[in-house]
């Protein structure tokens, strides 16, 4: 994230200091999501403003990520590649069609959206 964050910041003019803990992702033929999610909609994810998604391995077989209200085109990082994109966008992962999916996910947010979640906590503690 030390790399990522301040080019996100020169180049999209964002103010994300705040990077969640990083998730390992394991997904596989039976278990891929198969509907577009935006990924902050649910009252303790709202905070979240980008989602970075690293890629650990390339031997399966479809699995790429798609942004349905931007593109029909999928989209497969090569591995040790990120991909960036706003939490409040739809986004999918196609199946998986053979093999597994290993990724790593970070979540990024702004000052503003870590206040959020602390009401949010606060209203429900």
């Amino acid at each position: 994230m030390s790399v990522v964050i301040p080019d996100l910041i020169r180049l999209l003019s964002v103010n994300v200091h705040w990077p969640s803990d990083p998730t390992l992702h394991r997904i596989t033929a039976s278990n891929a999501p198969r509907k577009a999610q935006r990924y902050n909609e649910e009252p303790f994810a709202r905070h979240r403003r980008y989602g970075v998604v690293l890629n650990l391995n390339d031997d399966y077989l479809g699995g790429v990520d798609s942004y349905p209200e931007f593109s029909a085109k999928g989209y497969a990082a090569e591995p040790g590649c990120a991909v960036v994109f706003p939490a409040s966008i739809l986004h999918r992962i196609e199946p998986i069609l053979d093999g597994e999916r290993v990724t790593c996910t970070v979540w990024l947010t702004d000052d503003e959206g870590i206040a959020m979640n602390e009401r949010a906590i606060t209203v429900i503690s």
